[in-house]
Parts: structure tokens; C-alpha cells; sequence
């Protein structure tokens, strides 16, 4: 599966693209929300986006609610180290940071069979 990784931090960014890649997905990554709608819309190869709540100027939440106008049925795990958010989507799941691979891999496996 090929997977968007939106993420305003390196480290965690560069984290998460080696686990997804560990588990045998071709990953897309970018560093801001506007880069991840620039992304979607132009590439159509991409099965899932994996969103960073914090980052500067577009959240993730807002990626996700902007991208639904032209991409309504993709699987979306927003990801946030504050207790609490909510995906409010169908088609999302939270994801706490931090999260380890298998915790990770079972994400993808639950969001995956949303519908």
C-alpha cells in the first residue's frame, strides 16, 4: 500500500516512514498539511493518509476535512500526542503518539476495513 506521511517533525517523520516501510508499504512523505493536499490531489497512487494533528498552519483534522471533498472514502489515521482528539470521520481513526509498530500496524488493519 502506498501511504502519505504528513509530519511537521523530522525525527518523528523519519520514525514512522522506516516503521510503515519495515511493514512493507511505499511511503510519500511531506512536512505540512498544504504539502499533504498538494499531494493527494496530484497523485493518485496514494491508498492512505497518516496526519499529523500539531502541525503548523493546516492540522491534520483540517487536511482530512478538506481532502474528503475530493477524496471522500480514504482511509485517514490522524495522529496526535494530546489526549483526547477525536478523528469525526467515518473513515479516520486516532492514533496517540507515541505508538510502537505493532500498535501502528494494527491501526492500519482497523482503518483499512472501515466502510
Amino acid at each position: 500500500m502506498t501511504i502519505l506521511v504528513a509530519d511537521d517533525e523530522e525525527l518523528v517523520r523519519t520514525v514512522v516512514v522506516r516503521l510503515l516501510q519495515f511493514l512493507g508499504h511505499d511511503v510519500v512523505e511531506v512536512d505540512t498539511g498544504e504539502a499533504a493536499l498538494v499531494t493527494l490531489k496530484e497523485r493518485s497512487d496514494i491508498e492512505l493518509a497518516l496526519l499529523d494533528e500539531q502541525m503548523p498552519g493546516l492540522r491534520g483534522s483540517e487536511v482530512l476535512s478538506q481532502m474528503r471533498a475530493f477524496l471522500p472514502t480514504m482511509p485517514v489515521l490522524l495522529s496526535s500526542g494530546n489526549v483526547g482528539v477525536e478523528a469525526n470521520d467515518s473513515r479516520a481513526l486516532m492514533l496517540s503518539k507515541p505508538y510502537r509498530l505493532d500498535t501502528l500496524e494494527s491501526a492500519l488493519a482497523k482503518v483499512t476495513e472501515l466502510g
